[in-house]
C-alpha cells in the first residue's frame, strides 16, 4: 500500500500503540499533528496524526478508511508531539493518551478552529465618548473595564473575566454599544512586544535580586536549569518578572507554572499590573470556552506570557523562549489520576527539547532539586 495513503494516529483511549487508517482519495492528505475523526470500534472518535507510515502491520482489508480531517494545518508542532512521546514513553502511558492532554475539550470534541477563534472586545467612538463625557459617572465599574479596554487596546472575554470584570459589566456595556466584539486572527504570529513594555516605576531590586538577575542574564543562551531558593518574601516573583520581560523584549513567549489555583488570582493580578496584557491563563477552574481561548492565543503567539498549573506544561506555544516553575517542590504539579506525570519534570524536559532555559523557584526546594544543584547537574 502507497506511503501517502496511511496515516497512524494517536486516540484517548487506554491502548498502548497507534491505529493505522486509509486516507480515501476524497480526503485531503492530513499532516502529522492534525486532528482526523476515524472510527473506533462502533463510535467515531478524534485523533490526532502521528506518523505517515509506509506499512501497516495490519493486513490490508482490515484497515478502516478515515471519516475527516479536522485541520489544514498542524493543532500539535514537532516539538510539543516530541515532548509528548517522551512523556509517554518514560511514564509508560498510552500514547494517544498523552497526545490528547495537549488538545483542549472542545478541540477533542471535533470544533473547527475557526468556529472556536478567541472573541476580544474593542471600545467603540460611542464608549470613548461615554468616558469623556461623563456618562458613566454612576456606572463606575463599566467605566473601570471601558479603560481597561482602551489600555490594552483589545482584550479577551477571559482577560477580562481575570481583571474582575463581571460577565453582567460586559452584557451592560454590549447592549449600549460601547464595546464591539472582533474574533481574534487564527494564524500564527510573532509576540508583540510593545504589549510588554515594563512600567516606569519598577521596584529597586536588592543587592541579591540584582545578583541573581544580573548572573542569569549573562549565561549562555540554550537550555540550562536554575534553582532559585529563597525564604517566603524574600522576592523571588520579582526575579521571574525581570527574567520574564527579557524573554518577551527577545520576541519570545514565556511559560510561568503556579501549583494550585488558590494562588492564580493573587499573581494575575499583579502580572496584569505590570504587563497589561497578552496573557494567556490555564487551570482547570476556568470555562471550556476560556480554556481553549487562551489555548489558542498561546498557540498563536498572540499571548506572550502563559500562566497556569500543572496541565499548562503542555500548552502550545509558537515560540517558547523561558520556562518558570514556581514552588517547584509542590506536590501539586504530579498528576495522580489517569494520565500520570510530573508537570516540573516535564517543563525540564520540554525546555531541553526546545533548548531554552528554566528557572526553578522554592523556599523550600525538594531534595533532588538542592542535589541537583550541588551537584552543578542545575
Amino acid at each position: 500500500m502507497p506511503a501517502e495513503s496511511l496515516v497512524s494516529v494517536g486516540l484517548a483511549v487506554p491502548l498502548r500503540r497507534r491505529f493505522d487508517y486509509v486516507v480515501p482519495t476524497d480526503l485531503p492528505m492530513p499532516v502529522i499533528g492534525a486532528r482526523v475523526r476515524v472510527p473506533f470500534g462502533r463510535r467515531s472518535t478524534v485523533g490526532v496524526v502521528l506518523a505517515h507510515p509506509s506499512t501497516s502491520a495490519l493486513d490490508p482489508a482490515q484497515l478502516r478508511p478515515l471519516e475527516a480531517v479536522l485541520d489544514a494545518t498542524a493543532l500539535l508542532d514537532a516539538a510539543l508531539l516530541r515532548l509528548l512521546d517522551w512523556a509517554a514513553t518514560y511514564y509508560h502511558e498510552p500514547c494517544g493518551e498523552a497526545v490528547m492532554q495537549a488538545v483542549p475539550k472542545w478541540l477533542r470534541d471535533g470544533r473547527s478552529l475557526a468556529e472556536l477563534q478567541p472573541v476580544s472586545y474593542v471600545v467603540s467612538d460611542a464608549g470613548r465618548a461615554a468616558l469623556d463625557s461623563n456618562v458613566l459617572s454612576r456606572a463606575p465599574k463599566q467605566a473601570a473595564a471601558l479603560r481597561l479596554i482602551i489600555d490594552a487596546k483589545r482584550m479577551s472575554q477571559s482577560d477580562l473575566r481575570q481583571a474582575a470584570v463581571t460577565a453582567d459589566v460586559v452584557r451592560r456595556l454590549r447592549e449600549r454599544e460601547f464595546i464591539t466584539a472582533v474574533r481574534n486572527a487564527g494564524t500564527a504570529a510573532s509576540v508583540s512586544v510593545k504589549a510588554f513594555e515594563p512600567a516606569s516605576d519598577l521596584p529597586t531590586l536588592t543587592d541579591q535580586q540584582l545578583a541573581v538577575v544580573t548572573g542569569m542574564r549573562e549565561q549562555d543562551d540554550g537550555f540550562r536549569v536554575n534553582l532559585l531558593y529563597g525564604v517566603t518574601g524574600s522576592g523571588k516573583t520579582e526575579v521571574y518578572l525581570r527574567l520574564i520581560e527579557d524573554t518577551l523584549a527577545r520576541g519570545r513567549q514565556a511559560l510561568l507554572l503556579v501549583p494550585e489555583i488558590g494562588l492564580t488570582p493573587q499573581l494575575v493580578a499583579r502580572l496584569r499590573e505590570r504587563f497589561a496584557h497578552g496573557l494567556a491563563v490555564l487551570h482547570s477552574g476556568l470555562s471550556d470556552r476560556e480554556r481553549c481561548d487562551a489555548w489558542q492565543r498561546a498557540r498563536s503567539g498572540t499571548a506572550g506570557l502563559v500562566v497556569g498549573t500543572r496541565s499548562a506544561v503542555f500548552a502550545a506555544m509558537s515560540q517558547p523562549g523561558l520556562i518558570v516553575i514556581d514552588e517547584e517542590h509542590d506536590p501539586s504539579y504530579k498528576q495522580q489520576t489517569g494520565f500520570r506525570y510530573n508537570a516540573r519534570d516535564l517543563a525540564i524536559v520540554r525546555a531541553r527539547h526546545a533548548d531554552i532555559p528554566v528557572v526553578l523557584g522554592s523556599a523550600t526546594p525538594s531534595l533532588e532539586s538542592l542535589q541537583n544543584a550541588r551537584t552543578g547537574r542545575y
